[in-house]
């Protein structure tokens, strides 16, 4: 069983430095979206706009080559700031009412982006069940008030590891 680390966000730069800089290991940045008010499909919230941005900085040395989010507005707001700051795409990967075809597409293009860094911004339903799918049991569990972190999965021959980072505020 993989340990689950905890690191400050002053460390996040030093982490991706180490992290992503490895080709041989695919790094996968499992996040949910951040802050929004209730409803089917709501913007974020001012304080989730300014969370966006702290996440943009924190995965800035990332190296980030693709960007996957979900058919809801919060998760693609999340991923603007990264994505307008890396030069990278969403690609979208709807959820039916089914979450598991979901989960299952996402780990199909995570494990087929060998040797990169690939980032999902998802729910705090679908980023458990994405890390449980890659190997990782037992699973994190995000409460409903937590947007300040996200997950590390790394893949290296044969072995696949877990760090959790806290970012912004």
């Amino acid at each position: 069983m993989p340990a689950t680390r905890t690191f400050s966000h002053l460390l996040t730069p030093i982490l991706f430095f180490i992290v992503a800089g490895c080709y041989s290991t695919t790094t996968m940045i499992l996040v949910r979206h951040a802050e929004r008010p209730p409803g089917t499909d709501p913007d974020l919230l001012p304080e989730g706009r300014a969370r966006a941005g702290d996440l943009a900085r924190a995965l800035q040395r990332a190296n980030v080559r693709a960007i996957l989010v979900t058919s809801f507005k919060r998760t693609k707001q999340t991923a603007e700031s990264l994505s307008a700051q890396t030069g990278v795409a969403m690609t979208e990967i709807p959820v039916a009412a089914d979450a598991s075809a979901h989960v299952a597409e996402v780990v199909r293009q995570l494990s087929a982006s060998g040797g990169r860094t690939v980032v999902y911004v998802g729910h705090s339903n679908t980023v458990p069940a994405v890390i449980s799918a890659l190997g990782i049991t037992p699973a994190p569990t995000i409460a409903d008030s937590v947007f300040n972190r996200f997950f590390v999965v790394t893949k290296r021959k044969g072995s696949t590891g877990l760090i959790e980072v806290r970012y912004g505020r």
